[in-house]
C-alpha cells in the first residue's frame, strides 16, 4: 500500500491555471486526440493487425529464432507523455497505475509457448501459454518485466484470444483484464518460474485515497495516468501520462512517504527536469544518428532510435520510465 499525506502547499494544477499560453498545448492534443477517436470510430484502424507479421512459434526453441524487427516492433506499443500540466478532468475521467520497477515489453502468447519482447525488439523470456483451452488465437498484453523477481506485470491488453482490445477504450480494458484474471485464477497460478500479475489501478477521483487503496507492494518506478476513454493507440498519446514519484507532491499537492520523495541532486523542478530530460534524449539520438552514419559495416543501432519521432523519454535498455 502506497503511503501518502495531506499538504497544504499550492498544486502544480492551482499553479497552471494562472500561468497562460505556456501549457496549453497538452490539453489541446488531448480534445484533438479524442475528437480524431470519434471520427474514426467506424473506420478500420486496427493496430493489432501489424503483430500479425510476426511468424506463429509453437516449439520450444522458438527464441532461437532471433529478435524481432526495431523497426516496426519498437514503435507497437502505446507510450505516455511527461504530465507537463495536470488534466482538468482528471478526477473525473483519469485512472491512475503505479508502475513497478522493470522492463516494458510485449508478451504475445500462443497456442502453446508465450514470449516476451523489449521495446526493442530483444528477446527475453519464453514460457508455456498463457491460455491453453483448444486451439487459442493469439494473444497479445504491454507489461513490465521484473527479472529479479520472474514476474510479468501487466499495464494492458493488446489482443485477447484473437479479440483485438485496440478500438476499446481504457475503462473497457481494464475491467476486461481484471474480469479475465478474476475468473481463470489458475492464470495467476502456474506451475513454472514466471508468474503474471495483473496491475492495479484506480479512478483518480481523489488521487490522495485512491494510491493508499491499492495493493502495490513493489518497488514503485513511477505513476502511469490513462484517460478512461483512450484507445490503444501505437505511439506516444496525450491520452497517457507519467509521473516520477518525487514529482507527486509538487504536481499534484500530496505527499508520498520519504523513500519515493527523495529527489534526485539539483532536482530543479517538475516542468525544469522535463525540459533538461528531452534536451539530454535528444542530443543522445542526434549522436546516436552520426554513429550509424559513420558504421561502414552496416550493424551499427543506436538503441533509442527506434523513439526518436516521440520525443519521449524512454531509458537505456528499455527500462521503464515511460508508460
Amino acid at each position: 500500500m502506497l503511503s501518502v499525506e495531506r499538504s497544504n502547499e499550492p498544486t502544480q494544477r492551482q499553479v497552471l491555471y494562472k500561468t497562460k499560453g505556456t501549457f496549453r498545448s497538452q490539453e489541446e492534443k488531448r480534445k484533438h486526440f479524442l475528437e480524431e477517436q470519434k471520427r474514426k470510430r467506424n473506420v478500420n484502424f486496427d493496430a493489432g493487425r501489424n503483430f500479425e507479421e510476426i511468424p506463429e512459434q509453437r516449439h520450444e526453441d522458438a527464441h532461437l529464432s532471433g529478435n524481432l524487427s526495431k523497426k516496426k516492433f519498437g514503435k507497437m506499443l502505446m507510450q505516455s507523455e511527461w504530465m507537463e500540466e495536470v488534466p482538468g478532468d482528471l478526477m473525473e475521467n483519469w485512472y491512475l497505475v503505479p508502475c513497478p520497477v522493470g522492463k516494458r515489453c510485449i508478451v504475445i502468447s500462443e497456442t502453446k509457448i508465450c514470449r516476451g519482447f523489449s521495446l526493442s525488439g530483444k528477446f527475453l523470456f519464453q514460457t508455456s501459454a498463457l491460455l491453453k483451452e483448444g486451439k487459442v488465437s493469439r494473444t497479445i498484453l504491454d507489461c513490465i518485466y521484473s527479472k529479479e523477481t520472474s514476474t510479468i506485470f501487466i499495464l494492458d491488453v493488446i489482443l485477447w484470444a484473437g479479440y483485438s482490445m485496440v478500438n476499446c477504450e481504457t475503462e473497457f480494458r481494464f475491467y476486461w483484464l481484471k474480469s479475465k484474471f478474476e475468473e481463470n485464477p489458475e492464470l495467476l497460478e502456474r506451475p513454472n518460474a514466471y508468474k503474471f500479475h495483473p496491475l492495479p489501478h484506480a479512478l483518480a477521483t481523489n488521487t490522495e485515497t485512491a494510491l493508499e487503496s491499492l495493493d502495490f507492494t513493489e518497488k514503485l518506478d513511477g505513476v502511469l495516468f490513462y484517460h478512461k476513454e483512450a484507445h490503444y493507440s501505437a505511439g506516444v498519446t496525450p491520452l497517457v501520462v507519467w509521473l516520477l514519484p518525487f514529482m507527486i507532491p509538487e504536481v499534484l499537492g500530496i505527499s508520498v512517504n520519504e523513500e519515493l520523495a527523495q529527489q534526485p541532486e539539483s532536482y530543479p523542478g517538475h516542468l525544469e527536469y522535463i525540459a533538461e530530460y528531452k534536451k539530454k534524449r535528444k542530443e543522445k539520438r542526434r549522436r546516436g544518428r552520426k554513429s550509424v552514419e559513420m558504421d561502414t559495416s552496416g550493424s551499427g543501432h543506436d538503441e533509442s532510435s527506434i523513439f526518436e519521432e516521440s520525443g519521449e523519454p524512454v531509458q537505456e535498455e528499455d527500462e521503464l520510465e515511460l508508460g
